[in-house]
């Protein structure tokens, strides 16, 4: 042929497909995977073997097969991996027609967010202690009898921090050491 143009659409085919970043998913009509590139089965931890399998069976989605099968495009976040190696990515199927409008399968686009989604929560934790601070500075302002504004405060300080319970003591420069002055929860009595 002409320059082998034709000779080269697989290689490049083979080549782009494998090199994309993202992990690619190619299914049929039944919801079982036809293709998949090298980026899908490093994330999701299988290989080749799995041509034919469900994707239900190699994924935990919140839709049903009857859904997915009629919906020309979904999109959801997923979850993989344990705690220690948990990733996040966004799940993007779009039907496949033919000229006709023939439904003739599925491809699903896997991007991995854990980056910004574990950024997002960051931010979110943040703002959500600057708020609790916001609200300990008002209390602290707001009542004049110090003990009550010392337990005011250890009460919004376990909610902050997450903690199970939280003592605070202050420093008797007469006693030389810690005095107990409030507690949360449990100890809260014995402060």
């Amino acid at each position: 042929g002409r320059l082998h143009f034709f000779d080269l659409i697989p290689v490049a085919h083979a080549s782009l497909y494998n090199s994309v970043s993202d992990g690619i998913l190619v299914l049929n009509n039944l919801n079982r995977l036809v293709d998949i590139n090298l980026t899908a089965q490093k994330w999701l931890k299988i290989n080749e073997n799995s041509i034919g399998e469900n994707i239900f069976d190699l994924l935990a989605l919140n839709i049903q097969a009857e859904q997915l099968s009629s919906a020309s495009e979904y999109q959801e976040l997923i979850t993989i991996g344990d705690d220690n190696d948990r990733h996040i990515y966004s799940f993007n199927l779009t039907t496949l027609k033919d000229t006709y409008e023939l439904t003739f399968g599925k491809v699903a686009v896997l991007h991995d967010i854990t980056i910004e989604r574990r950024m997002i929560d960051a931010e979110q934790q943040r703002s959500r202690q600057i708020e609790m601070l916001n609200a300990i500075t008002h209390l602290a302002l707001s009542i004049d009898d110090f003990q009550l504004m010392l337990q005011a405060m250890v009460d919004r300080l376990c909610e902050m921090v997450g903690a199970n319970d939280v003592f605070l003591t202050l420093w008797d420069e007469n006693l030389r050491r810690p005095v107990p002055k409030a507690a949360s929860r449990l100890y809260k009595d014995y402060y």
